[in-house]
């Protein structure tokens, strides 16, 4: 295990992390500011964050260093991740902040994780085959998530899931909808044109969608999505 120093606009984190892809991970957080679009959305949020694959935590912390009050919940469903988020919180003592062993799916239950080499890419599957190196892991829906914490509105929502979002979306009710203010995620173009499929979505629910595609992987890239008139995206 080792101890790395996070700053953000003169605030420092002491965050626990295992290996190079902990420290790529914090990398792109912190150091390459993937994230930068929400920022604003962050920090004048008072509805809660809900930060879905929240991996060790370093998500969960950067929105607290921006904005110190507002609640949030950490999903996350691989127990060696979770174990690590929860440590992360605590070495920053900081807050108001819910974990939540748990993946986002479209139902609530059980599914079966793929477990991957690497410690960032796990991913659920859709194969009703057991697959080797999968485990079993909670799965709740967004609708019971919002039900089980008595969440009336989400602030920001978002999703680094591994390509998840491709099933998830498209099977979100109008009421799922309305409770999210603004998601930024990783994409993930498993199949042709997935991006697009989930651009086209958020727009036609009312969100105006900025991408920024992956310099180093023409599949991924990030999607920031806000209600049209809220944070200025066309």
């Amino acid at each position: 295990m080792n101890r790395l120093e996070l700053k953000l606009h003169n605030k420092i984190l002491s965050v626990l992390t295992r290996d190079d892809v902990d420290q790529s991970v914090a990398a792109e957080i912190f150091r390459w500011r993937e994230y930068r679009s929400a920022e604003d959305v962050i920090i004048k949020a008072i509805d809660p964050i809900v930060d879905v694959g929240a991996h060790i935590g370093l998500f969960t912390l950067y929105c607290r260093l921006l904005n110190e009050k507002v609640p949030i919940y950490a999903l996350e469903p691989v127990k060696e991740n979770e174990y690590l988020l929860k440590k992360n919180i605590l070495e920053n003592n900081f807050s108001n902040i819910e974990t939540v062993l748990a993946a986002l799916s479209v139902t609530s239950g059980e599914g079966n994780m793929i477990i991957s080499t690497d410690n960032h890419r796990h991913c659920l599957s859709h194969s009703e085959k057991i697959q080797k190196n999968s485990q079993k892991v909670k799965t709740i829906s967004l609708s019971d998530l919002l039900i089980k914490f008595k969440i009336k509105k989400i602030s920001l929502l978002k999703m680094d899931i591994e390509g998840e979002e491709n099933e998830l979306l498209p099977n979100w009710s109008d009421e799922d909808f309305k409770c999210v203010g603004a998601i930024i995620m990783e994409y993930h173009n498993i199949k042709k044109d997935d991006c697009k499929k989930i651009e086209n979505i958020l727009r036609q629910r009312g969100y105006g969608v900025q991408n920024f595609p992956s310099r180093f992987d023409k599949k991924l890239g990030f999607m920031y999505a806000a209600k049209r008139g809220k944070n200025k995206i066309i």
